[in-house]
C-alpha cells in the first residue's frame, strides 16, 4: 500500500531494464527479499508486496529459504561449535546420533529454530536437601551436603582432593574436575577459568565434611575426598544404582530431575 506522497509504506517496487517490476521488502528478521518472480506492471507488484505484509501481520509468514536445513545437518554442526567438555561433547554427540537422527534427521528446519528457551529448574528446599541426606549411607552424606552448600557441580566433587579442603577456615578449593570419557577418567580444569575457585562451606555442611574426612578420605594429601564403596573415583551410574537415586528423591519429596540448592554460605 502506498502512502500519500506515492511511496509505498512496506517494501519497494522498481521497473527492470527490461520493461518488466521486481517487488523487494525488508521481512521481520530484517532481511531484505526479492520476489521470486517479476511482474507485468507496478501494480501487480505492489498487490504481492501486500499479500506478503498481511502475512507478516497475521504471523503467518515464513522465509522463502526455510526447509533448506535438515535436522541431521544443523544437529551435528551445533555440537561442533559449541564450546563444550570433552564429556558434554561426547554425551550429545551419542544422543543425537542415537535418538534424533535416525527418526527426525530428514526433518526441514523452519524460521526460529536457532533460537531457543530454556525455561528455569525448579530447585530444591534446605529441607528436601536435609531429608536427602538422611536417606544415604554414611559415605555418602557429606557428599550431598558439600554438594547442596557449595554449588560445586559433580565433576568438580568427585575429583576434591583432601589438600584441596581447609577445615580451619571452613573452605574447599575447585583446582579440577573429573569426567568420565569413554577413553576412561579424565582430570581436567573446570568449565573455565572463573571455575577455579575457593568456596566457603557453612556449617551443616562443614562438620559433616570433617567427619567424612575422618572416616572415609585416605591420609594422604592427594587421596580423593569422595569415593565409591570400593575407594574408586566417583562414577554417576555407580553412585546412583548404589544410593537408590529415584528413590531417594522421591523419599525426600523432591522432583526426580531438581539440582541441589546452592545458598550463601554463612556460619
Amino acid at each position: 500500500m502506498a502512502n500519500r506522497k506515492g511511496r509505498r509504506r512496506f517494501g519497494n517496487v522498481r521497473k527492470l531494464p527490461s520493461g518488466r517490476f521486481q517487488a523487494r521488502y525488508l521481512g521481520p528478521d530484517g532481511i531484505e527479499r526479492t520476489a521470486p518472480n517479476t511482474f507485468d506492471t507496478e501494480r501487480l507488484a505492489g498487490k504481492w508486496l501486500t499479500l506478503v505484509e498481511s502475512e507478516i501481520i497475521r504471523g503467518d509468514w515464513q522465509a522463502p529459504e526455510a526447509g533448506d536445513v535438515r535436522l541431521a545437518e544443523y544437529g551435528k554442526e551445533w555440537i561442533a561449535h559449541r564450546r563444550l567438555q570433552p564429556r558434554t561433547r561426547e554425551n550429545y554427540e551419542d544422543l543425537f546420533r542415537l535418538h534424533l537422527e535416525p527418526f527426525l534427521g530428514n526433518l526441514s528446519l523452519v524460521p526460529g529454530y536457532d533460537r531457543y528457551h530454556t525455561p528455569e529448574r525448579p530447585v530444591a528446599t534446605i529441607v528436601q536437601v536435609l531429608a536427602l541426606a538422611e536417606q544415604m549411607s554414611p559415605r555418602y552424606t557429606a557428599l550431598i551436603l558439600v554438594a547442596a552448600f557449595s554449588g560445586l557441580r559433580w565433576g568438580e566433587l568427585a575429583a576434591l582432593r583432601r589438600c584441596d579442603v581447609d577445615q580451619e577456615v571452613g573452605t574447599v578449593r575447585v583446582p579440577r574436575k573429573l569426567a568420565a570419557l569413554k577413553s576412561g577418567m579424565e582430570f581436567g580444569p573446570p568449565k573455565s577459568a572463573a571455575g577455579i575457585r575457593v568456596v566457603a562451606l557453612p556449617v551443616v555442611a562443614r562438620t559433616a565434611l570433617a567427619g567424612h574426612l575422618g572416616g572415609f578420605t585416605d591420609a594422604e594429601p592427594e587421596a580423593l575426598v569422595f569415593t565409591g564403596d570400593k575407594g574408586t573415583a566417583l562414577r554417576t551410574g555407580n553412585f546412583r544404582r548404589a544410593v537408590k537415586w529415584s528413590t531417594a528423591l522421591e523419599d525426600a519429596g523432591m522432583p526426580a530431575r531438581v539440582p541441589l540448592p546452592r545458598p550463601a554460605p554463612h556460619g
